[in-house]
């Protein structure tokens, strides 16, 4: 007999498969006396092995079919006999019970295999324990790597988690959680915290079984949270300093805010950021480190060496000093940072959204060391965090720069800015816009129609056509309009709006501007006053002319109805009206009538008042001013406000202006100080006119007094022209009597000093025939002239002159000169007279040498005089008239020169020497035009 126990699939080699499937379907047993013949003979089995007796029994186990017993006999047929099977049923039985047991045992070894895979795995922190003395039974090495402890801890019983719960939480799992365990059945996993071996705490997550029902025993299943606690308090911080930024606390306090984060996350580090302003790096924040190096550090220069920082952003990426001490990026700054112990530090640049570089941030560990990879991971958060909150606040800053300065340049040019949609309302309006159009920024923003009704009534209607055209054409629009505000005062406003279209053309909205143009129209209108008063003065002949246009203006460009213009009648003793204007629209015919008619004293009525007061009167409401004598008139034709100011003159007030208008006016220091100057202007006009006047006599009387002085002038001319040959004459006579008394006389010489005289005396009377013709405007009597002979002829005629002043002569002459055609007796006269004047000049110098050259230059022939003597004060004056450097000169010699050269075509002209000393020189054409 062989018997196997099997445990796998059956095959139809090795069993019956019928009778075997038909067992296990039914759970019936099988009994073949002959297995040849029956239902089963077919089988393959039965038919290779030739199987007679066959016996299969399930065996059952409750209600389970836990094996098949599988008997055969080849040797005889009714083998199984009833009382064989109850045996063999019997044997099953215990048979099924042992191998349920066997089953059973296999699989709670398998279960023990693979939980100790899972336990020495690792992938989860596991540890088994019993509260009795709180001692860990066993644990895996996640489970010690989390607490710090190595396996011999363990073995030695050192560890116990009684010891590695903090006592709080101790108390709460024994006094709470156990007896809850142990009414529920269950426990839910929670967190909580062991002492790390070093003495910190390490934040878990653990669930618990219990091996008993008691909670003696049991097994802890721990999963690590540092992590986690870390990501949850990094990005809890980050969302703080977010809620800081958006909140818009000070940059310092965001900054410091993220140093303490990091220094919080990472055990031992000092972290610190500095900005970029200007080529350095200024202090930012450093809540840790001492202040001392802060200060050190603060303004450190952008450089490829300026230690972590500088070089950070100087290379635009992060630098790593792991060591102080030794690297050589730090030597400019070592010793300030090993004084106080810092011995590394990273350092990374902050960038802007724009990619430039501004901040930087850095750790600093009082140990020489490199950043861990949970370090690196930092430092790229909260660069990127503090890049955030830098630009942000730098942005917030710049755009509350720009509204503040935006916003005090609409206060200071009163302009506001506005938005509206025609379809719509006022979508928006600046604080300066409320103030211009008087509106309370309290209120909100009003409707339109409440804006509208605001804008004078005369202005209503083309305003409303210039906005209703810009809408429907989806134009710009222009215009001026005046507000009416609620206290009674109107003013000037100047608004410009333009379209707002969408993408496809639709008019969305207008924005714009208004301007206060009250002041700029104001004193456009006073300007403009001034302008008009000063034309109408400058074209006015007399004060009763000038009055009323002065008027006039002061009236139209300033607003007001009425002016007055009041002369002091210095006999009289009183202010007559002299003057009147009014608007014609509003003219005060009785008012201005009776302003006419009546005279005032000192101190009576308004014109009164500003005669004794000598300075301006301005009154808010006459109509309140019952001591006024036209009080009552002005009242009863509608005038109001009243203003009078003085015209002065040094001697005394002139005049008074005086202005009235329909409306009720508080006084206007700008326009008192404006009238004061048009008072200026009327007060010169009137001592202009009054010198005119004066003026008119004096002309009159200097008239015959020029013609006696011009008759005076004239003789003194020509007697200084022919004085030089008459000199001449009496010196010859003089020399011809002394030949003659000679003994004996000397008749030859006599017989030539008189022909002299003779010379002498036609030259006088060619000097007077040539005067004559000058002053005729007649031509001069032109020949052909040498000009170098004429040169010779003034030394011999002027030799005893220079000799006896002691004057050095020396001439110069031009070789191969041209003739020029000129009036000989005129130019020697002008050669005399320069010659005279020279010598004359150096009359008190110690040398006196005294030059005449002649000399070609292009066309012109030219003759120089120059003397080394006292100079002229103004060169430019010596030809006028009646212009000398001698105390008895006249001032006519040159000024005849002059017309005497200039009648010729040609020029003269005075030049200072380099030496003391002038050169007169004058030029004559070598072809000369004739000349009239």
């Amino acid at each position: 007999m062989t018997v196997r126990l099997r445990d796998g699939p059956v095959a139809g080699s090795e069993l019956p498969e019928s009778v075997v499937q038909y067992a296990a379907r039914t759970r019936e047993s099988v009994i073949l006396d002959d297995a040849s013949v029956g239902p089963f003979s077919g089988d393959a089995y039965i038919r290779e092995r030739n199987a007679r007796s066959v016996f299969c029994l399930p065996l059952v186990k409750q209600d389970r079919l836990v094996a098949l017993l599988y008997l055969e006999n080849n040797l005889a047929p009714h083998v199984f006999t009833p009382a064989r099977t109850a045996v063999l049923k019997v044997l099953a039985s215990q048979a099924a019970i042992s191998l349920e047991n066997s089953r059973l045992y296999r699989e709670l070894g398998e279960r023990e295999r693979q939980f100790l895979r899972m336990f020495n795995a690792n992938t989860i922190a596991i540890f088994t324990w019993e509260v009795e003395g709180g001692r860990i039974l066993d644990a895996n090495d996640a489970f010690l790597q989390i607490i710090g402890y190595e396996r011999e801890d363990l073995r030695q019983g050192r560890l116990r988690w009684t010891d590695l719960t903090p006592h709080e939480i101790l108390k709460y799992e024994l006094e709470v959680l156990s007896p809850q365990y142990k009414l529920t059945g269950r426990l839910a996993p929670l967190e909580k915290e062991y002492f790390h071996k070093d003495g910190h705490r390490v934040p878990v997550l653990i669930g618990v079984s219990p091996f008993d029902d008691e909670f003696s025993r049991g097994m802890a299943f721990i999963a690590d949270l540092t992590e986690q606690k870390r990501a949850e308090a990094l990005l809890a911080g980050e969302k703080r300093i977010l809620e800081m930024v958006t909140r818009g606390d000070s940059l310092p306090s965001i900054l410091e805010s993220l140093c303490e984060l990091v220094e919080q996350q990472a055990e031992g580090v000092l972290a610190s950021v500095l900005l970029a302003q200007n080529g350095r790096l200024v202090h930012g924040a450093a809540p840790s480190l001492p202040k001392a190096y802060v200060d050190a550090i603060d303004g450190g220069a952008i450089g490829p060496s300026a230690g972590s920082c500088g070089t950070a952003a100087h290379r635009g990426e992060q630098v790593i000093v792991s060591d102080i001490a030794t690297d050589p990026l730090w030597a400019d700054y070592r010793e300030a940072a090993l004084s106080f112990s810092l011995r590394a530090c990273w350092s990374t640049p902050i960038f802007s959204s724009e990619g430039n570089v501004i901040g930087t941030f850095a750790m600093y560990y009082r140990e020489a060391r490199r950043p861990s990879a949970f370090e690196q991971e930092i430092i790229e958060q909260i660069t990127h965090l503090a890049g955030v909150a830098i630009q942000r606040k730098v942005a917030e800053e710049e755009l509350r720069c720009s509204q503040h300065y935006l916003a005090e340049a609409q206060k200071l040019s009163q302009t506001g800015s506005w938005a509206w949609c025609p379809d719509g309302d006022i979508r928006y309006w600046s604080d300066e816009c409320y103030r211009v159009l008087s509106f309370d920024p309290q209120d909100g923003l009003p409707r339109f129609e409440e804006f509208f009704q605001r804008i004078h009534p005369d202005d209503q209607p083309r305003s409303k056509e210039l906005v209703e055209t810009a809408a429907r054409e989806k134009a710009p629009f222009e215009g001026d309009y005046r507000i009416v505000h609620p206290d009674g005062p109107v003013r000037d406003i100047h608004v410009v709006g333009r379209p707002v279209l969408s993408a496809s053309g639709h008019l969305v909205e207008f924005v714009g501007t208004v301007i206060d143009i009250t002041d700029r129209r104001r004193r456009e209108q006073r300007l403009l006053a001034q302008f008009h008063v000063t034309q109408t003065l400058s074209e006015a002949s007399s004060l009763e002319q000038a009055a009323p246009g002065f008027l006039r203006e002061m009236c139209e460009a300033l607003k007001w109805d009425l002016g007055a213009f009041w002369q002091v009648d210095p006999e009289g003793g009183v202010l007559r009206c002299i003057a009147t204007w009014s608007r014609g629209s509003a003219a005060p015919p009785k008012f201005a009538a009776a302003t006419r008619a009546i005279t005032f004293g000192p101190g009576m009525g308004l014109p009164g008042r500003v005669w004794s007061s000598g300075g301006p009167v301005w009154i808010r409401d006459v109509a309140l001013d019952p001591e006024l004598p036209r009080a009552k008139s002005a009242a009863k034709e509608g005038l109001h406000a009243a203003f009078a100011f003085p015209v002065r003159l040094k001697s005394g007030i002139v005049g008074v202006i005086e202005l009235f208008t329909r409306e009720v006016r508080d006084a206007d220091p700008e326009l008192l100080q404006m009238m004061a100057a048009i008072g200026s202007q009327v007060a010169q006009f009137i001592e202009r006119t009054r010198t005119n006047d004066a003026l008119g006599d004096t002309r009159e009387k200097l008239a015959q007094a020029s013609k006696i002085a011009s008759l005076a002038e004239l003789s003194a001319s020509i007697a200084h022209e022919i004085n030089q040959p008459l000199q001449a004459i009496v010196a010859n006579g003089y020399a011809g009597l002394r030949w003659l008394d000679a003994r004996p006389p000397n008749i030859e010489k006599a017989i030539r000093t008189a022909q002299r005289v003779v010379r002498d005396g036609n030259a006088a009377a060619e000097v007077v025939s040539r005067i004559r013709a000058l002053f005729k405007h007649a031509a001069p009597q032109k020949t052909d002239l040498e000009i170098n002979k004429l040169i010779m002829q003034v030394r011999t005629l002027m030799a005893d002159e220079i000799q006896g002043n002691g004057v050095s002569l020396e001439i110069e002459l031009g070789e191969d000169l041209p003739t020029i055609r000129a009036d000989a007796v005129q130019i020697q006269q002008v050669i005399v007279n320069l010659v005279r004047n020279a010598v004359e000049a150096m009359a008190r110098s110690r040398r006196k040498p005294l030059l005449i050259r002649s000399r070609r230059s292009a066309t012109h022939v030219v003759v120089d005089v120059r003397d080394q003597g006292t100079g002229l004060v103004d060169p430019e004056k010596i030809f006028e008239p009646f212009v000398s450097t001698k105390k008895t000169g006249m001032g006519m010699g040159l000024t005849i020169c002059r017309s005497i050269i200039e009648a010729h075509a040609g020029d003269i002209r005075v030049v200072h020497n380099e030496v003391p000393g002038v050169t007169f020189s004058f030029s004559l054409p070598v072809e000369a035009p004739d000349a009239t």
